[in-house]
């Protein structure tokens, strides 16, 4: 068996051209990659970059490639945790623009500030403190956006990864959000992310940005 290689976004049609020339590659029940089998048996897994989706209404490999963009435009990735944040503007897959920046607001614990003084009340500095800080925190992230916003073009796609509570907080901010979920799609990053970083937004990238062909033996009666 071969092992799992590893390719990135530009070489997507490439890939799933060749083949496309030797077998049938299918949508697979999750919408996540191609299927197809050799014929010698073999069987193949194509997993496109996450930063392509497969559209609802695609289920063959000419349909996807008809639909793939010819460049990956101008996009934003947030990594978003509590009290921890690591931003990138990417024009073409290029990093133009990138922010990594952590503030104190969780308590001894682990526990969201914000989360916390929605039950516990308000007594303690430390309270006091962490709930500003949790704020001006959210407000920093959309205003940095915003920034690159007014100063690169609005961005054509968004990736993130934030907790479900936390993205609510950061869309009801006092600095306003920044995107338009009508206007501009916004896409979930179906992967484990670590604190961020710099370095953590770089490997989330390169993850997003690379699929993967696994080859699978062929099968002996």
């Amino acid at each position: 068996m071969q092992p799992t290689e590893r390719f990135s976004w530009e070489e997507t049609e490439q890939r799933l051209t060749e083949l496309a020339e030797t077998a049938e590659p299918r949508v697979d029940d999750e919408r996540r990659a191609f299927t197809a089998r050799l014929p010698n048996g073999a069987r193949i897994r194509l997993t496109p970059p996450l930063v392509q989706a497969i559209p609802a209404d695609v289920s063959t490999a000419a349909q996807y490639l008809d639909a793939l963009p010819p460049d990956l435009e101008l996009r934003v990735v947030m990594l978003v945790q509590a009290g921890a944040a690591a931003l990138g503007l990417y024009s073409d897959g290029e990093l133009i623009r990138h922010k990594a920046f952590k503030k104190y607001v969780t308590r001894g614990n682990g526990r969201y500030q914000g989360t916390h003084l929605k039950t516990k009340g308000k007594s303690r500095y430390g309270s006091r403190l962490r709930l500003q800080n949790a704020r001006s925190f959210l407000e920093e992230v959309n205003e940095r956006l915003a920034q690159w916003i007014d100063e690169e073009g609005e961005a054509d796609v968004v990736h993130y990864s934030c907790p479900v509570r936390l993205w609510a907080d950061l869309r009801r901010a006092k600095v306003a959000f920044p995107f338009d979920e009508e206007a501009t799609p916004l896409h979930k990053i179906p992967l484990h992310v670590h604190v961020p970083t710099h370095e953590e937004l770089r490997r989330v990238w390169y993850e997003i940005s690379h699929g993967t062909i696994e080859h699978q033996a062929v099968e002996q009666d």
